[in-house]
């Protein structure tokens, strides 16, 4: 009997759920939170954005390296004249390629330099090669 009364008791006085004030807290609170980490969301996808430049430059860069490469252990392959190429990348990504060739007997240095407009003023990425021509 007393096991029944203490029952009712306590499902009468014991609180259910959450009241407007606590609800409105914690909207409160969690939008504080949200809004401190915003510029950090904002930052962190900018040098995403940066970063698949940079790999995506680096890759055609690359590409064209590895190309000179092969045709240096190629037996008919000619030696390369000093040359300036203009061209744009192979891969369709909006690269302008300049490729630079001098050649000192058969030593060659390749350096490809890689921009992300026509007008060749934002250099993406560079890179040099010095090959020993067959």
């Amino acid at each position: 009997m007393i096991g029944e009364k203490l029952k009712k008791y306590i499902v009468y006085n014991s609180k259910s759920g959450l009241t407007l004030v606590e609800v409105m807290v914690s909207i409160m609170i969690l939008s504080v939170i949200v809004v401190a980490f915003f510029p950090l969301f904002s930052y962190t996808s900018r040098i995403v954005r940066k970063s698949e430049t940079l790999v995506d430059a680096s890759y055609v860069a690359q590409s064209v390296l590895e190309e000179y490469y092969r045709m240096s252990k190629d037996e008919d392959s000619a030696l390369p004249a000093d040359s300036v190429t203009i061209s744009d990348d192979a891969f369709g990504k909006g690269y302008r390629v300049v490729t630079q060739t001098i050649a000192d007997g058969k030593l060659v240095k390749v350096r490809v330099k890689v921009f992300s407009d026509e007008t060749e003023k934002l250099l993406e990425s560079q890179m040099e090669l010095h090959l020993i021509w067959h």
